[in-house]
């Protein structure tokens, strides 16, 4: 089912699908919505009509089906009935269901004009750092996630260098001949991608999980082969080198002889954080420490500017 939501944002037509997930009170557990083909079978009949794709346009998809809990789908390969091995059923599905929308998409007149990119908001955590989920850390299990774009006119090639979310708006704006708000702190990618320049180093990387409900404020910084990852206003430390340790196992920060590494990375993480803005958290939420947010409960009216 489809909300035909007033709520625009900034869009000219929002489609959000309504769909319940069911509570066996008996049992007491949650039997998850499956999403992809639903979000599929309405994202052709958007794009069929051609009142929608007759001048340049811009669509944006979430497949939410690769998150807890987990669900086994008879059309994915049977690997096993653990978490990790519905996860991987739940990502099969998706990609099905993502591969019917492309060959739909790859049919019509517009696409051989159209840009498309894929990425993720997070991965998933199974374990490691004794995790379980999202949302809870910076571990690279959780923010190092893909990032894919298929582009006119531009041949297949991997760019090695570091990229950051923070660069997909402007990216995208550039895209469509859209000049990025002086207020985004990120750089498009396009020249990059197109051959235009070489890809430059834009590290440090940073990473911030804000305070919420369920975590304290926590803030990374990445540079070469190090990220440091610090929890509060500097409660506690996390120095890794990715090249060595990438799956963050042996905290530097606590070894004598890394010291100066420490230090380097500090004073980085410092430099880089005072010239980012700090919002606060969602107002009105009840905070890990019992306060409630006082942040800001949506767009400023500045916001586009």
């Amino acid at each position: 089912m489809a909300d035909r939501t007033k709520r625009h944002h900034g869009f000219t037509l929002v489609e959000i699908l309504v769909v319940i997930t069911i509570m066996s009170i008996l049992a007491g557990i949650l039997i998850p919505a499956v999403m992809s083909s639903k979000i599929t079978a309405l994202v052709i009949e958007l794009l069929s009509n051609e009142d929608n794709t007759k001048q340049p346009f811009f669509l944006w998809l979430h497949y939410m089906d690769p998150h807890d809990q987990y669900k086994l789908h008879p059309e994915s390969p049977k690997w096993g009935r653990k978490n990790r091995d519905r996860y991987d059923s739940e990502m099969f599905y998706t990609d099905l269901h993502i591969k019917k929308l492309l060959d739909f998409a790859a049919a019509r007149s517009w696409w051989s004009n159209t840009a498309l990119i894929v990425t993720a908001d997070h991965g998933e955590a199974f374990g490691e750092h004794n995790m379980y989920k999202h949302a809870f850390a910076l571990w690279e299990v959780l923010t190092h996630v893909p990032l894919m774009f298929k582009l006119p006119g531009v041949s297949p090639r991997r760019v090695a260098k570091r990229r950051s979310h923070i660069d997909l708006a402007p990216t995208i704006l550039d895209l469509m001949g859209v000049q990025a708000p002086a207020a985004f702190m990120g750089k498009s990618m396009v020249a990059e991608l197109y051959g235009l320049e070489p890809p430059g180093d834009r590290e440090p990387i940073v990473l911030d999980l804000p305070a919420d409900t369920y975590n304290p404020p926590t803030r990374a910084v990445l540079k070469g082969d190090y990220k440091l990852i610090v929890n509060g206003p500097g409660w506690s430390y996390y120095l890794y080198n990715l090249k060595d340790d990438p799956g963050e196992r042996r905290n530097l920060a606590k070894l004598t002889r890394h010291k100066a590494k420490l230090v380097e990375m500090k004073a980085l993480f410092e430099k880089t954080w005072q010239h980012i803005p700090y919002v606060k958290p969602y107002g009105g939420k009840k905070m890990l420490d019992g306060e409630r947010a006082t942040g800001p409960r949506g767009p400023s009216k500045d916001a586009g500017k």
